[in-house]
């Protein structure tokens, strides 16, 4: 629905929210990486319930991996942590891998495909 919102992991490419909101209304809710640029169930546990204490819906979670701007590739067992989040709270997850495409070092990325018998 416009105006629902979605985490998505900070910094962010500056035209995801252009794309996501100008076509669904949806609003971002940037979440913090930790101190090794990557993503942190806890610190997303924290934006949602923040955002649900404000009133605001949240509908769902945007992962770009590898991650832009910063080139970090997320572990399988980060993105399956987020992923089981956000099945714990029915929330809808894109996962964007589009700069796969562009990475010179493609032995430490693992496609969301290739582990998708460990989600429900």
């Amino acid at each position: 629905n416009s105006g629902d919102r979605y985490l998505i992991p900070t910094p962010y490419y500056g035209m995801t929210e252009k794309y996501m909101g100008g076509y669904s209304g949806l609003v971002p809710i940037g979440v913090e990486l930790d101190c090794k640029n990557m993503p942190s169930v806890e610190l997303f546990k924290e934006s949602y319930e923040q955002a649900l204490s404000q009133g605001e819906t949240v509908c769902g979670i945007v992962l770009i991996n590898p991650h832009n701007p910063t080139g970090v590739i997320y572990p399988k067992d980060k993105v399956l942590e987020v992923l089981e989040f956000a099945k714990q709270r029915k929330l809808h997850v894109i996962i964007d891998e589009i700069y796969f495409l562009s990475m010179f070092d493609e032995d430490n990325f693992e496609s969301c495909l290739s582990y998708s018998k460990n989600v429900a």
